[in-house]
């Protein structure tokens, strides 16, 4: 069984995702977002809250996922070199 992670999971993107990956594998999901307690969750998912500005919120997050599916937008290069410092060159996050 594999363990993903959904950044974003309460957005329009997230939740579909959500949806296809709860109705098309048996597939263990961690549900990431501002407000998770608002979140109803099922047998094969946990919601966790968290600020995707914040490293220690992200890095506890990722622990135990096999993969991780971030439905965030925005100016997504903008954001990651200003808070994650990622240039292009390497990577922004390691699991």
């Amino acid at each position: 069984m594999t363990r993903v992670l959904i950044i974003g999971a309460t957005g329009t993107l997230g939740s579909a995702v959500r949806q296809m990956l709860l109705d098309q594998t048996d597939d263990e999901l961690t549900l990431f977002a501002r407000s998770a307690n608002q979140i109803q969750t099922g047998a094969r998912e946990k919601a966790i809250s968290g600020n995707v500005m914040n490293d220690a919120d992200l890095d506890q997050a990722m622990q135990g996922q096999d993969a991780v599916f971030a439905a965030l937008s925005g100016n997504l290069e903008l954001f990651a070199k200003k808070n994650h410092g990622c240039n292009g060159s390497r990577p922004c996050f390691t699991a």
